[in-house]
């Protein structure tokens, strides 16, 4: 007997501690997956009919364990515009940015040869936020226990994605210290973001919340987000630094001296929804955020990401989209933060 073995990523993710007023309890959303093209040993051509059959198999037995399947034209259009081939993803990198796009939590991909006359699949799945592994080897008799392998490795790995799961749902309000921050002092911090899901403003940003969990885990002193909330809610107050152009830097360092900061990190982030892959909303969402020394108006920071998401309800999927995001940028802005707070002059 041979092993067919399957090297599939986990998903390991660490969310922010969220403010108790603001932390919506985690939505249970079934986990999508892709499947790609597995590329074929050189010299056996004759793999090739057997790749695309394993890949059928592969893509119904994940269906049949109640996972997303993305469909092959949706994965298709995103290698194109990443410039991969089906079987171009081979390191995580090129899996995360295609993973972005399509809204998969893994992306399967592998190699199939023929040892002694025995057809081996290697395969792994790659966590798109990630890159985990979670390892998982199957023996095969003969060729006619092809299918019932794949079956088992299917069952496998979705065992594995749900306990995945339910460990992100605990960890969801908790959040790491970060380490590779700069020693030192740390400044009080105002965070105001404008956030808008298809044309509709949200009152309790996700890209808000996600920075002021970051600072705080992180010793950061930080303005009350009620201030935030109340600003947004007060059109009058609110409008003029929307629409201020070049001038809203120096409203925002007028708005974090009346609140006795040293800082104010202010944003715009946006989500929108794209395609629904069997009934999961795939929502894509982008930040942008810069960072204002208070005494003397200037800008310390700027910097902006992007990510991407799926849920069973669009708003949930956009937030997520944008809170991905978010917990990019957080570590950047507040590393560029200490260093050029006490030393505004400092190179950028």
């Amino acid at each position: 007997m041979k092993i067919l073995n399957f090297i599939l990523l986990s998903a390991i993710l660490v969310n922010g501690q969220a403010l108790a007023a603001e932390t919506p309890e985690p939505v249970a959303h079934k986990i999508a997956v892709a499947v790609t093209a597995f590329s074929v040993q050189a010299d056996k051509p004759d793999l090739v009919k057997a790749s695309d059959e394993i890949r059928q198999l592969f893509e119904a037995k994940l269906g049949e364990q109640d996972l997303v399947v993305v469909e092959r034209a949706k994965l298709d259009e995103a290698l194109h515009e990443a410039k991969l081939s089906q079987a171009g993803i081979v390191d995580p990198n090129s899996a995360k940015d295609v993973g972005k796009v399509i809204g998969a939590d893994f992306i399967v991909t592998g190699r199939i040869s023929e040892i002694g006359g025995t057809m081996v699949v290697s395969g792994r799945a790659i966590d798109t936020e990630t890159s985990a592994i979670i390892p998982v080897s199957i023996e095969v008799a003969d060729k006619g226990q092809i299918v019932a392998s794949i079956g088992k490795a299917a069952a496998t790995l979705s065992e594995k994605m749900q306990v995945a799961k339910k460990a992100k749902a605990t960890e969801v309000n908790a959040v790491a210290v970060d380490k590779s921050l700069p020693a030192g002092p740390r400044p009080k911090v105002l965070v105001l973001f404008n956030e808008i899901h298809i044309g509709r403003p949200v009152i309790d940003p996700a890209s808000e919340t996600a920075l002021v969990r970051y600072l705080l885990a992180n010793d950061f002193k930080v303005v009350d987000p009620a201030f935030a909330k109340g600003l947004r809610g007060d059109e009058e107050k609110w409008r003029p630094l929307q629409n201020a152009g070049e001038g809203a830097v120096a409203l925002l360092a007028k708005l974090g001296k009346e609140q006795n900061a040293d800082v104010v990190i202010y944003g715009e982030a946006f989500s929108e929804r794209g395609e629904s892959v069997e009934g999961m909303l795939t929502c894509r969402g982008r930040i942008e955020a810069k960072a204002v020394l208070v005494k003397d108006g200037s800008v310390l920071a700027y910097d902006s990401e992007h990510a991407g998401a799926s849920d069973l309800a669009e708003h949930v999927a956009g937030k997520k989209a944008i809170e991905a995001a978010a917990q990019k940028v957080a570590p950047r802005l507040a590393t560029l933060v200490l260093k050029k707070w006490a030393n505004p002059k400092a190179e950028k």
